[in-house]
């Protein structure tokens, strides 16, 4: 079981004390409930007892049920979870990990989508005169992999991306490094 700290990503002033068995299933649901969808600042192992003893620690931020308003206190608390601090909750006898905010995991998940982007495309092109921008087109052609999204990564600043998109570039990257050079539709024999 977790516990999580949820915010509305349009109210930064808000956040959500939970538990759940599946993390990735209720922020699904979550995002889906509310409007702009949630970012996970914060889990920790625990279960419905932790989620009781943190409803109350915060009772005086309650703004009716789960929701709280995102006071100083509830702020302190979650960046000592995602720094690993123990202790936080006195009963538990069992050792907390460091836990690590969702946007750490983002902030890695686009370096290597963007990465992976740029080598997807380098392995595409086909020579002088060609483009990224054809690259990018044969890419979505063949793979399904949209063209705004190759642009995306490797022009705009990215902080986020979607978990089907980075796997789905993930499959063509691996499928691009496992296939032989000169099999490889579209590029030049030798070409790193």
């Amino acid at each position: 079981m977790t516990v999580y700290f949820a915010q509305a990503r349009t109210d930064q002033t808000t956040v959500k004390i939970g538990f759940t068995s599946d993390i990735v299933r209720r922020k699904g649901n979550l995002s889906t409930s509310t409007p702009g969808g949630v970012a996970i600042l914060a889990t920790l192992p625990g279960n419905k007892e932790t989620e009781e003893y943190l409803h109350e620690k915060f009772s005086d931020d309650r703004l009716g049920g789960e929701w709280f308003r995102f006071s100083d206190g509830i702020r302190d608390f979650v960046r000592d979870v995602q720094n690993g601090k123990q202790g936080l909750v006195p009963f538990r006898d069992t050792v907390v990990y460091m836990q690590r905010s969702t946007a750490e995991y983002a902030s890695e998940a686009v370096e290597s989508a963007q990465l992976m982007a740029k080598a997807i495309i380098n392995a595409e092109l086909r020579g002088l005169g060609d483009t990224a921008g054809a690259a990018m087109g044969r890419i979505q052609t063949r793979t399904g992999f949209r063209k705004s999204a190759l642009f995306r990564l490797l022009y705009r600043p990215v902080t986020d991306i979607r978990a089907g998109e980075y796997l789905h570039l993930k499959a063509i990257y691996e499928q691009a490094r496992v296939m032989p050079a000169e099999a490889r539709q579209g590029t030049m024999a030798g070409r790193d």
